[in-house]
């Protein structure tokens, strides 16, 4: 026995071997440390190399053999039979050697000397750890594919043609125009890491920023992954940067992964239009942006007219492609409280009915935030004092908007506008948000009722709407000649090698020869002069499939019984000339419009066999809609129709409307209105 080995205090044997295998986890733990993820405990440390050492045993560890070696006897026994386990299972896996082994205190001798050699299985294993499985956690890499070559350009990919020889050809422009990107630009992914590691985003930012002059101010980076328009001269870079709190040294490495696709930068470049739209100085409204500078104003009708833009970046056959297209937003000069008083000096006594009529499904422009809100209801009992909650603290409309905006209210009688908006919760729910809006500060958009119904005034704004193909071409046109005038939007395109054609695409087309519809009773129609518009054929012919409508309920409020008795008596003539028979439903009157009301008198009326129910909204109102929805399909398992008495209280747009109701009906019903001739057998033999 090795006398430096020797316990200092003599306690038998079984301290000394307690201290041998101490040392030999500790040697082992030194060799592994380098190595290792974490080791949070020798026992976790032991278990990590034996199961490297051992994979087809991982269940044995100290803990295992331990437990069962109380078959091999009590003390020296025990302490025997430990020892040869554990050097058998360090054996496995090397050749068997020739030295004999004794008995008593020298097998034990033995033993113990062969503990005390070094294993190489660790080291071995550790070496061909081809996964990474052991390498330090700022070292593994979060993306799992490996680098990509760079993936070739659509530019250079011939569109393939799939054109048929039907029709005749015609050459055509398209509102898209090219968007061509300078060779050798691109996006390319990099990823960065950070060592020592840094956890704060905004942290992250600055250290890389600290580098613009090497990378270029012109990138992209979420914290993890870096964009740039160019690729760096080496695949992985390191930079030093000062900690802007301690200043210690913080080492970044660029990793460079793959030149991106250019259907992986779709939303990218999305998104750098709309900062160049901004740039022009353009309002956002939605989705689309218009120029309020460039208003054409109609003084004699208190109406402005804002032209603009709507534009769209994807990747086509033959490269990058920016769909643009003009769009113009009719803005009214008066505010939705000088609506409701001009309608109030008309009509007094029913002025709230001809208010909800006029205003409740229009859409409002608040021009201290330029946002649009769509009206879905009137508040009568609140007014601008109405206090809600903030915070922890409470405050008027009134107070808000001093505060907020240094706006301050003059009418503090008058309703407010209500507008239920969806918003998704951090669980990834949709919940229902109402905003309330003061009609004084509300300017309405778009066209009303009463817009519609003037002639006069419909006349003017079609000059300034309604546009040529040569129009729409010029409009495009200076909307290119635009951004290469602005510095700001010029710079924007060329810092990520785009650049914009000066035109339109080009390309030819086929004109293709009307197709047959057909009707129930052997009805066919083909219009040489409108092919793609049949609606009115449709209801002045038989359906293809009509199922009969023989009970149904219809439920409506009391104050819309008389617009629901002309649908009605309108309704029987329409289905005579579709050849529909559709009997008299069953009248629920309500006498509120309450989304409780509706729910329960719509429960009561089903039964088993009703075939469907008709309800009449006075206004249009998501919720309510939606919680008559999910009781007619979801727990009832009934065809349903929802109609906004606003469509069938004009007498001289009744019928059109009724007609597509009945078209709606039959197809939920089961019907079916028309077909066309397909080729079935032929289209099977082709494929």
């Amino acid at each position: 026995m090795d006398p430096n080995n020797r316990p200092l205090n003599g306690k038998g044997r079984g301290s000394f071997l307690l201290e041998m295998m101490k040392q030999k986890a500790q040697n082992e733990r030194a060799q592994t440390m380098s190595h290792s993820v974490e080791t949070p405990s020798v026992s976790s440390t032991d278990q990590t190399i034996r199961s490297i050492e051992q994979p087809s045993r991982s269940s044995e560890g100290y803990s295992s053999i331990a437990s069962s070696s109380s078959s091999g006897g009590r003390g020296r026994a025990q302490l025997v039979s430990l020892l040869k386990s554990m050097s058998s299972s360090e054996s496995d896996s090397r050749e068997p050697t020739s030295l004999a082994m004794g008995h008593g205190r020298g097998s034990l001798s033995g033993l113990i000397k062969k503990l005390g050699k070094p294993s190489t299985s660790a080291q071995e294993s550790i070496e061909k750890d081809s996964a990474g499985v052991l390498t330090k956690l700022a070292d593994i890499s979060v993306y799992d594919n490996p680098p990509v070559s760079d993936v070739q350009s659509s530019e250079d990919i011939a569109p393939i043609c799939r054109q048929g020889k039907s029709g005749t050809k015609v050459e055509t422009f398209a509102n898209y125009i090219d968007l061509k990107i300078e060779p050798g630009k691109g996006l390319f992914q990099y990823e960065v890491k950070f060592s020592p590691e840094i956890d704060s985003v905004g942290l992250r930012r600055k250290l890389l920023n600290q580098h613009s002059a090497t990378l270029g101010r012109t990138k992209t980076f979420d914290g993890a992954a870096l964009y740039l328009p160019i690729k760096l001269s080496q695949e992985v870079s390191r930079y030093k940067s000062e900690h802007p709190m301690d200043g210690s040294q913080i080492t970044l490495t660029i990793i460079y992964k793959k030149k991106q696709s250019m259907s992986e930068n779709i939303q990218f470049f999305n998104v750098l239009f709309n900062r160049i739209m901004r740039a022009l100085s353009l309002v956002r409204i939605g989705r689309q942006n218009f120029n309020p500078k460039c208003a054409h104003v109609l003084p004699q009708h208190r109406l402005e007219v804002w032209p603009g833009y709507v534009t769209a970046v994807n990747e086509y056959e033959g490269g990058l492609k920016l769909c643009l297209d003009a769009k113009h937003r009719v803005m009214r000069t008066e505010t939705v409280r000088d609506l409701i008083k001009e309608i109030y000096h008309k009509a007094q006594y029913n002025y709230k009915d001809a208010v909800i009529n006029e205003i409740v499904g229009t859409s409002v422009l608040t021009r201290y935030n330029n946002k649009t809100y769509r009206i879905d209801d009137i508040e009568w009992d609140k007014t601008p004092r109405y206090v809600f909650s903030k915070g922890d603290e409470k405050m008027s409309l009134i107070d808000y908007y001093k505060s907020h905006w240094n706006i301050e209210i003059q009418d503090q009688q008058q309703p407010l506008l209500v507008h239920r908006s969806k918003i998704r919760t951090a669980t990834g729910e949709k919940e229902e948000r109402v905003i309330l809006l003061v009609p004084e500060l509300s300017y309405a958009a778009g066209l009303t009722d009463n817009i519609r119904n003037n002639y006069n005034m419909m006349k003017d704004l079609s000059t300034v709407t309604k546009m040529s193909p040569d129009q729409r071409r010029e409009v495009i046109r200076r909307f290119v000649e635009e951004v290469e005038k602005n510095e700001v939007t010029r710079e924007l395109l060329s810092e990520w090698g785009l650049r914009m054609n000066s035109d339109i695409v080009q390309f030819t087309a086929r004109c293709l020869d009307p197709e047959e519809i057909r009707f129930g009773n052997l009805k066919i129609h083909k219009s040489p002069d409108r092919p793609a518009d049949w609606s009115s054929t449709a209801v002045k012919n038989p359906m293809l499939r009509t199922p009969n409508l023989t009970r149904w309920h219809i439920v409506y409020c009391t104050r819309d019984e008389n617009c629901v008795t002309d649908f009605l008596k309108l309704l029987q003539q329409v289905s005579r000339s579709i050849k529909m028979q559709i009997q008299e439903p069953r009248r629920v009157s309500l006498k509120d419009d309450r989304t409780e009301t509706y729910l329960r008198e719509i429960q009561n009326s089903i039964s088993n066999d009703i075939e469907l129910v008709v309800v009449v909204f006075p206004t249009n109102r998501t919720d309510r809609y939606s919680a008559v929805k999910k009781l007619c399909c979801v727990q009832k398992a009934i065809p349903s129709q929802v109609i906004i008495a606003k469509t069938i209280s004009k007498p001289p747009k009744l019928k059109s409307v009724t007609e597509k109701i009945a078209l709606q009906i039959n197809c939920k019903l089961g019907g079916a209105l028309w077909t066309v001739s397909m080729p079935l057998e032929e289209v099977q033999e082709k494929a």
